[in-house]
């Protein structure tokens, strides 16, 4: 019998009077993935207790966002419990400046706890100590940080551009390399991207 896109192994009893109870066989995940309690369904570990019930990756009984479950559940690798115990964020959504993705207490953005937070893999901490920004948006010239740490002459004067971008003539701003010479228009806040000397030698060395 086919139950929510997954082919569910059914066993029934025939009972006198030829009634027939069917009830699901016991549920056996692949590894990575949990059962839910009705003995329907498999979902993903790393969608246990994520605090959403209500996606299309969610047990259709909730029970995996059970609250007395959740307290004794482990985040998979790579997510962290929020301090109410009962939800698991992906860890780049800590200290992210986002609360609308993340813990449902607002743990994940509490600045006592960002202070002591260290980004993850491929994020920077801004000077203030309180936010995490992929590196592709340090010196981009927008300012990520509450306190334009990103955007800091002196920073960006040292940061070597994230992979795949390029370094303004100012030294201080950094844009993607698809960006340079497109004759639509300055990405550079110097104009060194559309600069005629420039681009000759960058569409030479490209």
């Amino acid at each position: 019998m086919l139950l929510l896109g997954k082919m569910i192994e059914i066993k029934c009893i025939i009972l006198l009077m030829f009634a027939v109870w069917c009830y699901p066989a016991e549920l056996t995940c692949p590894d990575g993935e949990w059962g839910c309690l009705d003995g329907n369904y498999c979902i993903e570990e790393n969608y246990v207790c994520n605090g959403e019930s209500r996606s299309g990756f969610s047990c259709n009984d909730g029970s995996d966002e059970d609250p007395a479950m959740c307290t004794k559940w482990n985040c998979t690798a790579g997510y962290r419990k929020c301090r109410d115990g009962l939800q698991c964020i992906d860890e780049t959504k800590m200290c992210d400046g986002q609360s609308w993705h993340g813990c449902n207490d607002g743990s994940d953005e509490d600045p006592a706890m960002c202070f002591q937070w260290n980004c993850t893999l491929g994020y920077w901490k801004c000077q203030d100590g309180l936010k995490c920004i992929t590196e592709d948006r340090v010196c981009d010239g927008r300012g990520q940080c509450n306190d334009r740490s990103d955007e800091d002459d002196g920073i960006c004067a040292e940061w070597n551009c994230h992979v795949d971008y390029w370094k303004c003539q100012d030294g201080i701003q950094c844009i993607p390399q698809g960006y340079v010479c497109t004759i639509f228009g300055y990405e550079c806040l110097d104009r060194s991207d559309e600069d005629p000397a420039v681009c000759a030698q960058f569409l030479f060395d490209d």
